[in-house]
């Protein structure tokens, strides 16, 4: 349907929507960081996990 740039740069915008709306998923079942190094890590995890 599309020309494949098009394609390509829509492939990785639909993966960062999906992380985003991971990282606030588990956000929301979380609430409370008790420091700022358990944020930091939940966003590695995340991050590594898509790759």
């Amino acid at each position: 349907r599309y020309p494949r740039e098009i394609r390509q740069f829509i492939y990785t915008t639909n993966q960062v929507e999906r992380l985003a709306k991971e990282i606030k998923r588990r956000i929301k079942v979380i609430e409370v960081f008790p420091d700022e190094g358990s944020v930091e890590r939940l966003l590695i995890f995340n991050l590594e996990r898509t790759e």
